[in-house]
């Protein structure tokens, strides 16, 4: 595999849902590419087809047809174990923190689950690592004897970064991760996925609706108009020079 392979790339991504014998078209031949530490933003209004591609991409709904490639590698050929060690490679960060999370299980146990799931660590190293990432998205240690009621909505939000981050894993997927949250909230759970991003070499794939937010945070965006992508560059170019009627919309609505 060359190094100048993409970590991610999407060719002709066509996707959709059935339903009583009926096929839903949503995506409609998506083509894009995330390098590795890179952040792709992808924007477009409700409908567009922004949180169907993220399911696509974490294998949680079947392409249509097109081409999904892990390091060059199309990821429908992966086998057993190859396919297990991508879901390690690639963790999503959900739009509800608080549905996200497990009521019934201690924060330490929801961050530290994946290891076990996984076989990683022995329990005393679960344990410490589970402590580490705690402090990592700003938590105390205290907290991972806490439920999931007993913290804020920007607090589960940081407990569902710091599981997402326990594998290392390579590709962060959010979903519209601030959307659900307070204004004042929203900037800093922003910051520190900035910061975690900087710290772990991290590449992401952020969904939102508001192109500010995708300005904040990303390299390059994709902006979707009814599952086709209608502006794809380096965000300064998008956001300075836009050419779609439906960009300029999104950006004026800022």
């Amino acid at each position: 595999m060359s190094e100048k392979c993409p970590l991610l790339e999407i060719r002709g991504l066509s996707a959709g849902y059935h339903q009583n014998g009926t096929e839903f078209p949503i995506l409609d031949g998506l083509s894009f590419a995330i390098e590795k530490g890179r952040s792709l933003g992808v924007v477009g209004e409700s409908g567009s087809g922004k949180s169907t591609l993220a399911k696509c991409v974490v294998q949680l709904l079947p392409i249509t047809s097109g081409l999904i490639l892990w390091q060059g590698n199309d990821i429908a050929q992966f086998d057993k174990a190859k396919s297990m060690h991508l879901k390690t490679e690639l963790q999503m960060i959900f739009q509800d923190p608080g549905g996200s999370l497990n009521p019934y299980m201690k924060a330490g146990s929801i961050i530290g689950e994946p290891l076990l799931v996984h076989g990683r660590l022995s329990r005393k190293g679960r344990e410490h690592e589970t402590l580490k990432l705690l402090e990592q998205v700003g938590l105390q240690a205290s907290d991972a004897n806490k439920y999931p009621h007993e913290f804020s909505g920007g607090q589960k939000q940081r407990i569902a970064i710091a599981r997402a981050l326990s594998l290392k894993p390579s590709l962060l997927v959010c979903d519209e991760p601030t959307s659900a949250l307070d204004v004042s909230v929203q900037a800093t759970i922003l910051n520190l996925l900035s910061d975690l991003q900087e710290e772990y070499a991290l590449a992401m794939l952020f969904i939102s609706h508001d192109i500010a937010v995708v300005h904040h945070i990303c390299d390059e965006v994709l902006v979707l108009d009814r599952g086709k992508v209608i502006e794809y560059g380096k965000i300064k170019d998008v956001i300075h020079a836009p050419t779609h009627p439906k960009t300029i919309e999104l950006i004026e609505s800022c």
